[in-house]
């Protein structure tokens, strides 16, 4: 494009790339720089940013009925954030509007280098089957009860459970009635405070932020309250597992598993990670969104495989004859579900099972009696050999025999003996 163009679009209010009002050029993350270098215009900003999040919550949860909602949703923005995983600001409501911005983005198709296609279609098909304000509700209501789960770690490792009122109660009182950046960042250093998170017990903030909206009665929906149980599941997957996406959402719908997966992907969006915050730059660590991602195409796959399963008649035959054990099915399938690379279709993996399970041309019983001479014509190749001839499956017959003579390398001889041997 030339200059002349990029400038009249630039003129325009379009990006000279996509031609769009709103950019939907692909975009590298910006790291953060070290948190420590950001107070004073997070201090500067903070003002004009609870203010315009906090008229969101006035028209998101409006009316009489919500006002217990909207003051949970307010008491949220001042939680504080120290450690590794929340480095968007010294406050939760930098979390929240780094949350608020990415789904912004979802809606306008907007979406990072590094995200997986396959998750693109999970974010557009949850914008396009939900109202953009649905989305924010969640946003809002995600972290709810972080202030009731306050866990403070301190420089001699030791750690303490606090409520929101033991919190407050603790802070300089200036401090407390007016959040500064600054000063809090001075406050915890003083305490030797070097990180905050949000559990107590086993119980995590996500699940007990479900009940609480639930006995706050806000008015969403119940897929929602459910990807608010699950949205820090994402996190959870450093590698390819399909057992823990079944864990995490195999008993949700269709539809709350996308809720599910979109919960996921903005909370990781709006939070910034370093091992070392006070000199390390932070970003997002978007690479577990690829792994979330193939553990719910296995899942996919592996639910299609059971319900193959279920229905195919001869597999059922095979079980009423006793030639093979449901047992040994589920042991199969339970071993499928464990690994850690993208699995074949479901239906290459039904052949599959079938070829190992279905009744065989040659009893393994009957081979061993002709083992000794296989040793001796394939002394390189035995074991490829014998595991050959045994899965020849029963409906395959002498066709199958042919079958193995060209993966290996026999001889006419050697052919002819083994032949010989089956017919007998």
């Amino acid at each position: 494009m030339s200059e002349q163009s990029i400038d009249r679009a630039k003129a325009a209010g379009l990006c000279p790339m996509c031609g769009n009002v709103h950019c939907i050029c692909e975009k590298e993350i910006e790291p953060l720089p070290p948190l420590q270098e950001r107070l004073e215009q997070e201090k500067s900003e903070r003002g004009e940013r609870v203010e315009r999040l906090s008229k969101m919550v006035e028209e998101l949860f409006s009316g009489e009925d919500q006002e217990k909602v909207r003051l949970a949703i307010l008491r949220s923005f001042d939680v504080p954030q120290r450690g590794n995983y929340h480095n968007e600001g010294m406050y939760m409501d930098t979390h929240l509007d780094r949350i608020l911005s990415t789904i912004d983005d979802i809606y306008h198709g907007v979406f990072p280098k590094g995200i997986p296609e396959a998750l693109k279609d999970v974010l557009l098909e949850v914008a396009k089957k939900n109202p953009k304000e649905s989305f924010q509700k969640y946003a809002f209501l995600h972290d709810i009860d972080k202030p009731n789960t306050l866990k403070l770690k301190y420089n001699n490792q030791t750690e303490v459970d606090l409520s929101w009122e033991q919190w407050v109660a603790q802070l300089p009182p200036e401090l407390a009635q007016q959040p500064d950046p600054v000063k809090m960042d001075v406050y915890l250093t003083q305490q030797g405070i070097e990180g905050v998170s949000y559990v107590h017990g086993k119980e995590a903030h996500g699940d007990k932020g479900a009940k609480t909206i639930v006995e706050l009665g806000a008015k969403i929906d119940p897929s929602i309250i459910k990807a608010i149980q699950k949205h820090e599941a994402g996190f959870l997957f450093t590698k390819t597992q399909t057992r823990l996406y079944e864990e995490q959402f195999g008993d949700f719908s269709p539809d709350e598993r996308l809720w599910a997966i979109a919960a996921s992907y903005t909370d990781l969006m709006g939070s910034y990670q370093s091992k070392d915050p006070g000199s390390i730059p932070s970003k997002p660590e978007v690479f577990v969104l690829g792994h979330l991602m193939d553990s719910k195409r296995n899942f996919e796959t592996i639910s299609s495989l059971r319900n193959s399963i279920a229905t195919d008649q001869e597999l059922k035959g095979w079980i009423e004859k006793e030639i093979v054990k449901q047992a040994s099915i589920d042991q199969h399938v339970f071993t499928l579900i464990g690994k850690a690379e993208p699995l074949m279709l479901s239906t290459v993996l039904l052949i599959e099972l079938k070829d190992k399970f279905a009744p065989k041309f040659i009893p393994g019983q009957k081979l061993g009696k002709f083992i000794p001479t296989l040793q001796k014509m394939f002394p390189d190749q035995f074991q490829k050999v014998r595991v050959a001839l045994l899965n020849i499956r029963e409906d395959a017959g002498m066709d199958g025999l042919q079958a193995v003579f060209e993966t290996i390398q026999a001889s006419e001889e050697q052919k002819k003996v083994i032949t010989a041997w089956v017919k007998e």
